[in-house]
């Protein structure tokens, strides 16, 4: 594997937005030499710099016919075919191939669950973290927020991050918005379910495009105390049946992350019945520890300055 950085005036193409890759992947003919490599490359663009870095993969390969094929993955899997076909090598011709770099050894199958099944395990998944039933989750929410910290950090339905690597704002948020919910308006709270403590509130959100809707909450780092144990951290998404008129969440409404941590308690089931907002659609949550670094997010919670997304939170 090799690393480059480039900027971006050196480069032969363009780095991709918001962390996103962009794969380009070189096929040898059979008229080449026997050994020679399959070459597969990515490059991503580096935060808050005109620079990139491109990485390249060499894979080695035994005959050249075998570079002149690259399988298809298959759309759709079934767990039940891959728990009885891990390696996929019931599905013909196409999967024979053991070098290039979508085979197995390189790429888990895709599996995809029914709705029920879906629902189940966001059911056990919550109801093993004690959220379902309280207040903050009266119901299984229907999907899941995908929710990322700088541009290696993702949440997974419990992840224990630390206060240091949430203290920003996350630079990507995003939920299913298939069907009907792709043309309404929803409302995105983070909330500390121990203490009930609203962190960040935007609403107006068209679609699941976060970042085109109106911040009323400025964002405040989680910061759990001092032996105050684990602190679970709830994202969740509600429908609005409307345009929500800013002046009605003005108790809410903070322009510093400094304001943020002076809110009092924050009750969302008052929060949705005065807004007419539904039960969550979506949701998300991670554990935190206390850390000396929420001294620094304590003390230094921009009391005059707007906290600014991050770079790649476009």
């Amino acid at each position: 594997m090799v690393f480059g950085l480039y900027t971006k005036t050196e480069a032969n193409h363009p780095g991709g937005h918001g962390g996103h890759h962009q794969h380009q992947h070189h096929h040898h003919s059979n008229h080449q030499v026997q050994n020679a490599p399959f070459v597969s490359s990515f490059s991503h663009a580096l935060p808050g710099t005109n620079s990139y870095m491109s990485v390249t993969r060499y894979f080695n390969q035994p005959a050249p016919a075998v570079a002149t094929h690259v399988a298809q993955v298959p759309h759709r899997t079934s767990a039940l075919s891959l728990l009885n076909d891990p390696l996929n090598q019931s599905r013909g011709d196409q999967n024979q191939d053991n070098f290039h770099p979508f085979n197995p050894r390189f790429q888990i199958s895709r599996i995809e669950a029914s709705d029920d099944e879906w629902s189940e395990q966001l059911r056990e998944v919550f109801e093993e973290s004690g959220l379902l039933g309280t207040q903050l989750l009266k119901q299984v929410p229907k999907g899941m927020v995908n929710l990322n910290y700088d541009i290696h950090i993702c949440v997974h339905m419990g992840t224990e991050l630390t206060p240091e690597e949430s203290a920003y704002p996350p630079t990507a948020v995003s939920y299913p918005e298939e069907g009907d919910s792709a043309n309404k308006l929803h409302s995105l709270v983070l909330l500390d379910a121990e203490l009930n403590k609203l962190h960040w509130m935007v609403v107006n959100i068209p679609g699941a495009k976060v970042h085109k809707g109106k911040t009323i909450t400025a964002y405040a780092g989680p910061n759990p105390a001092e032996n105050t144990g684990t602190h679970r951290y709830i994202v969740l998404v509600m429908e609005q049946p409307s345009l929500i008129n800013v002046e009605l969440v003005t108790d809410y409404k903070t322009e510093t992350s400094c304001q943020t941590q002076d809110l009092e308690s924050f009750d969302l089931t008052n929060f949705q019945e005065n807004l007419n907002l539904s039960e969550p659609v979506a949701a998300n949550y991670f554990i935190q520890r206390f850390s000396p670094f929420v001294e620094n997010i304590n003390g230094h919670c921009l009391l005059d300055v707007p906290i600014q997304p991050h770079p790649l939170y476009k």
